[in-house]
């Protein structure tokens, strides 16, 4: 399932309760606390809600005792990294339900309250999963911002009029502008190959500087030749 998240969807609690007007009493409760509601017609239109922006899962016992869940755990599994939707799950017996066992074994994020439960109590502990679900969105805001970050960083690099290139702590490339690339006559892409795989005449001597740099030395040469294997020889600071 794939997740688009509507921003105008991301606070709304979606409802599954398909037993005597539950849903339909939920959702005056909710809407009358001020809290965004949505009710699902089943759990397959729950699971496609869910696709489309939540910020809790609000369900009775019935619908998991009575439907194949499996689609709901797909979805569950197949949320971003940053994503942990909070589940509330209303049963009679509370957490010691066959029913909550199984779904906090399957779903995760899964907070049991047990029928019949005080509206105070399902609105507090609805707006405390609300508030959890906030802070998943920040983080995936952050993700998001560094993400954009990287990719203005690596076209600054590729367009750059020097030779430059990044690597990370292993000497794997993380990113090389074009003039390095023309530089030193490399073709294709080496993103995350070793610079020691693309350079393999390195001598020892560079590869004991870089181990040095890495840990923290300050390593200069200011007339330094390279040999390359086929002879040539360029002059490098």
């Amino acid at each position: 399932m794939k997740h688009d998240m509507n921003t105008g969807n991301e606070e709304r609690v979606l409802v599954l309760a398909p037993t005597a007007g539950d849903a339909a009493l939920s959702r005056s409760l909710l809407t009358e606390a001020g809290l965004a509601c949505h009710v699902s017609t089943d759990l397959c239109g729950l699971c496609r809600d869910f696709a489309e922006g939540a910020g809790a899962l609000l369900l009775t016992e019935e619908v998991l005792a009575a439907s194949d869940s499996n689609c709901l755990v797909e979805a569950i599994r197949q949320q971003p990294a940053w994503s942990d939707v909070p589940i509330l799950l209303l049963c009679d017996s509370g957490a010691d339900s066959p029913v909550a066992i199984r779904s906090m074994e399957l779903l995760g994020n899964v907070t049991v309250l047990e029928r019949p439960v005080r509206v105070t109590t399902l609105v507090s502990a609805l707006r405390t999963a609300l508030k959890a679900r906030r802070r998943q969105y920040e983080l995936r805001n952050q993700v998001e911002a560094v993400r954009s970050s990287e990719g203005r960083l690596r076209l600054f690099i590729e367009h750059a009029p020097v030779a430059i290139a990044v690597f990370d702590r292993d000497m794997r490339y993380l990113a090389a502008s074009r003039r390095w690339l023309a530089d030193y006559g490399l073709s294709g892409d080496i993103i995350g190959k070793s610079h020691y795989e693309v350079f393999p005449d390195i001598s020892d001597r560079w590869r004991e500087a870089h181990r040095r740099g890495l840990a923290g030395d300050i390593v200069r040469a200011d007339e330094d030749p390279f040999e390359r294997a086929d002879g040539t020889c360029q002059w490098l600071r």
